[in-house]
């Protein structure tokens, strides 16, 4: 069985010696990461917006959470004021918050990790 030589993209080449393939790859992968750094760090998860609230039949909610806090703001229909706007520290009272936010915070971290690590490697060849 006859081997074939490899050869290595050279440091000054950059991206040229690589395959569009892995340039894809790449490209996605900092996407990926850029989306999931957003939406670790604010509050717009899940919302919904101009709901008629149940309570009162003039006042609509708006209201968005994220994995650390909670906003809500109702405002009345008739005049269209904001009767109350709040945000707030989302509580660990169930059991699967405290262990949503461990587990994205270690996907972040060993994101970030194999994204410098896979950057630094393709550099060193």
């Amino acid at each position: 069985m006859k081997l074939r030589a490899l050869t290595l993209a050279q440091d000054d080449e950059g991206f040229k010696g690589t395959s569009w393939l892995w340039r894809i790859g790449i490209f996605v992968t900092i996407i990926g990461l850029i989306a999931y750094v957003i939406g670790f760090s604010t509050d717009r998860w899940c919302g919904f917006d101009n709901e008629l609230y149940q309570g009162v039949n003039d006042t609509r909610v708006e209201a968005h959470f994220g994995l650390w806090r909670k906003c809500l703001t109702l405002t009345s229909v008739r005049t269209g004021a904001v009767i109350t706007e709040k945000c707030e520290n989302l509580d660990n009272d169930d059991a699967y918050k405290p262990a949503s936010k461990a587990l994205c915070s270690i996907g972040l971290i060993v994101t970030v990790c194999g994204v410098g690590r896979e950057s630094d490697s393709r550099i060193s060849s």
